[in-house]
């Protein structure tokens, strides 16, 4: 097995050029993999250790437009740690966020490039903290625009970026944390001998993990109702039957939803491991505590009801909210990648409740319609043809 774990590190190297696949840009190194294959083997040793509850500090930097636009509220931060809690509750670990929001109105930085990291975080990461940083858009390194990066462990940076428009998509930030904690994708490495799907050899291939079934690399292969449609067959002639809820995988990011036990398990060691130093202070609260303060428990636990329809012919989408709730709303339009191809901020004060979208750009197919405001979302699955 060491043998194959070396030459998989070296093949690796030379196969990294090939990583950004997906609005994911956090970079695997050979590094981390050799490191991931021992941690996976002491996570069981490691966690018996672990002794009450990882609090984990979180500060938030928001980046907004020169008119102060950010593209997100703090009710949907709020909306959306309350679901990470529950999310990570496996791996013992809670969100706290610091009271004082790091707000920074700047255009240039807004539409973020990779580039610019250093501009935008070296002085203001707070130390001993997990840094998250919202912009409204990120372009990486070679140039594509992604939802998120963050680094693993051994690079010593202690930061999470996510553009505003894919907060939302309910899985993003959730996949960026699982890299910060160690986690690769599901699919393990392209290019580097794929995982059986009878899990002969689940210890050295894919993602290390054999509580995840055996994955094919999910980008494109995956429909508006989450079903795998492709027809691959591993080295044996056996057919695929990924896990399209997966956080860690590339399916569509509405379709993930979950972690495996073995990943939990990974995580809460990797914390133990490596980021034992970050323990929620005084500075830092509980994530029911901006709840209550917020008067927010009605608005979480209530959907906002909208209604979504396709005008045939016309590459339109009608979308009214039917709740009678006035304010400022904002509507995206994700295409079945989980890539934000559309958004307009929606006053139903001045504009009234119905809305409609010129798609035209766009080519048909399944997309999905997200309604942000006043502490609600909604999304709905509508059909362009």
């Amino acid at each position: 097995m060491k043998r194959f774990i070396l030459s998989s590190i070296l093949i690796l190297s030379a196969l990294l050029s090939q990583a950004q696949e997906s609005s994911c840009g956090t970079e695997l190194t050979a590094e981390h993999y050799k490191n991931l294959v021992e941690l996976v083997g002491d996570a069981q040793r490691i966690t018996a250790m672990r002794s009450g509850s990882i609090k984990i500090p979180v500060k938030v930097h928001i980046v907004q437009n020169a008119d102060g636009y950010s593209g997100l509220s703090m009710d949907d931060i709020i909306f959306e740690f309350d679901k990470l809690n529950d999310l990570f509750s496996g791996a013992d670990m809670e969100f706290y966020l610091s009271s004082e929001i790091d707000y920074i109105k700047d255009e240039e930085l807004y539409d973020f490039n990779q580039s610019e990291e250093a501009r935008l975080a070296a002085s203001r990461d707070e130390p001993n903290a997990m840094n998250i940083y919202f912009v409204g858009s990120i372009t990486n390194k070679q140039g594509n625009e992604i939802c998120g990066y963050t680094y693993y462990p051994e690079a010593n940076r202690d930061r999470i970026f996510v553009a505003a428009g894919c907060l939302q998509n309910s899985s993003t930030l959730a996949h960026e944390i699982g890299h910060y904690f160690s986690l690769i994708h599901t699919h393990g490495i392209s290019g580097i001998d794929p995982e059986a799907v009878n899990g002969e050899n689940c210890e050295k291939a894919g993602d290390l993990l054999c509580d995840t079934p055996a994955d094919p690399n999910l980008l494109g292969k995956v429909d508006g109702d989450c079903s795998y449609t492709a027809h691959e067959r591993d080295f044996n002639g056996d057919a695929y039957d990924p896990d399209t809820r997966n956080i860690m995988s590339y399916a569509p990011s509405y379709c993930r939803s979950e972690f495996s036990m073995d990943q939990l398990k990974v995580m809460t060691a990797s914390y133990l491991e490596n980021k034992s130093y970050l323990v929620a202070n005084d500075d830092y609260s509980p994530i029911a505590d901006f709840v209550s303060n917020k008067n927010f428990n009605d608005e979480v636990s209530n959907q906002l009801q909208i209604k979504v329809y396709a005008n045939p012919g016309a590459d339109q989408l009608g979308v009214e909210i039917l709740d009678g709730l006035e304010g400022e709303f904002r509507v995206q339009v994700f295409n079945i990648m989980g890539n934000l191809i559309y958004e307009e901020p929606m006053d139903t004060y001045n504009q009234g409740n119905k809305m409609i979208l010129d798609l035209s750009a766009n080519v048909r197919g399944v997309y999905f319609v997200n309604v942000v405001g006043k502490g609600r979302h909604a999304s709905e699955k509508v059909m362009l043809m």
